[in-house]
């Protein structure tokens, strides 16, 4: 079987940009933010790259050829995470997704959490969506292989590791409470717990750590810990896309409405304009964004002190 070589799509990197705060908004957003973009980028696409396995173009910035844009029918209106949905079209007619290091963007980080609820619950639902459109596809496509079948896979239900985590927790705290949790050797559950937290719970917490390092921005570390707020709020928000999801398909009513994401800076505050533009002479408007350590990423200056 001979694979296609065209590539159809590259994507690249992205940073949150810190605007000036308004009432409502809050400074930590776009530096907790960031870490999560480097470690998606960093570590997940550049591995999946590396690994020449299946990158997923992320919507924030890419670009596409025409030619292989028009030979998978084009953008599919239907999807609210066009982005995934355009990736796995081009995955399944033969054609590669690029991840580009090098290549940089800006973007406005949710200033609130209602704001980035919405934009995660948006993402749990398009992405599954995606899944149940095209796994059969990605199964049976020549194009693909085994193991490329099986990181586009995993790439396409990560949204269901949240509610089965809850159900984990659920499971656990219900076993505590049972005369049979501890009949079993004390160093065995030791080791099955910190096994457990290390690969499992933990391992969203070592992307975010190696990705900052990678970034060249070392001290954005210590902002790790305040992300433990956001995992579990992140974690209710993608179950309850999930559970909204899955009723909707079960009662019939599937059809799900794409929302923009609120911007925050001039004709933008009100979310009603367009994406415009950020930069004046080749720099962000408002200055706030510098160039990493390493030369591969720009990120936001952080509104705190020591860092």
């Amino acid at each position: 079987m001979q694979r296609a070589k065209p590539r159809g799509r590259s994507c690249s990197s992205s940073t949150p940009i810190t605007f000036p705060a308004g009432p409502c908004s809050s400074s930590w957003s776009p530096p907790l933010l960031e870490l999560e973009r480097s470690a998606g980028y960093q570590i997940s696409q550049q591995a999946r790259h590396n690994l020449r396995l299946a990158p997923q173009y992320g919507g924030t910035v890419g670009g596409v050829r025409v030619s292989a844009l028009k030979r998978v029918g084009g953008w599919n209106v239907d999807s609210i995470t066009e982005d995934t949905d355009l990736t796995f079209r081009l995955l399944s007619h033969g054609l590669k997704v690029a991840y580009v290091n090098r290549a940089e963007c800006y973007e406005e980080a949710p200033e609130t959490w209602p704001v980035r609820r919405r934009q995660i619950m948006r993402w749990a639902t398009g992405h599954t969506q995606c899944l149940h459109r095209f796994w059969h596809t990605l199964i049976l496509t020549r194009w693909l292989t085994l193991p490329e079948r099986i990181d586009a896979m995993f790439v396409l239900a990560c949204y269901w590791t949240a509610p089965i985590l809850i159900l984990g927790w659920l499971a656990s705290l219900v076993l505590f409470f049972t005369p049979e949790a501890h009949t079993a050797p004390i160093l065995v559950v030791a080791l099955a717990l910190v096994g457990y937290q290390l690969f499992g719970n933990q391992a969203t917490f070592l992307e975010l750590g190696v990705g900052a390092l990678l970034d060249g921005n070392q001290q954005r570390i210590f902002l790790m810990p305040l992300n433990l707020f956001n995992f579990f709020a992140s974690t209710g928000a993608i179950s309850n896309a999930l559970m909204r999801f899955y009723l909707g398909r079960f009662f019939g009513k599937g059809k799900h409405h794409w929302h923009k994401t609120k911007r925050y800076r001039g004709d933008d505050a009100n979310g009603t304009a367009g994406n415009g533009s950020v930069f004046q002479n080749g720099a962000p408007a408002d200055r706030s964004v510098t160039r990493s350590s390493n030369g591969l990423y720009s990120s936001s200056k952080l509104r705190v002190p020591w860092l």
